[in-house]
């Protein structure tokens, strides 16, 4: 994994930690799971590189959504390579 990789897809990966925060609380309340779910889709929280996601664990799918493989290629965001 390069350090680029790593840079670019922090803001991912802490935008989906509080999408998860707000299902958890959102499932403690008991809400309704799809009323949940459609609900934080149409809110800022949930970015649209995101909503993908959302969808799938409102599924209940929690496949991976790229093949691991791709974090070893040692491409950058722009395409390059890392020395």
């Amino acid at each position: 994994m390069t350090v680029c990789w790593l840079v670019v897809n922090t803001p991912f990966g802490s935008s989906m930690q509080v999408v998860a925060e707000a299902v958890a609380l959102g499932s403690t309340l008991d809400l309704h799971r799809d009323l949940l779910f459609d609900t934080l889709a149409k809110t800022p929280l949930v970015a649209p590189a995101n909503i993908g996601k959302l969808a799938s664990a409102k599924r209940r799918d929690y496949a991976p959504q790229f093949p691991a493989c791709n974090c070893a290629r040692g491409e950058s965001a722009a395409g390059g390579t890392e020395p």
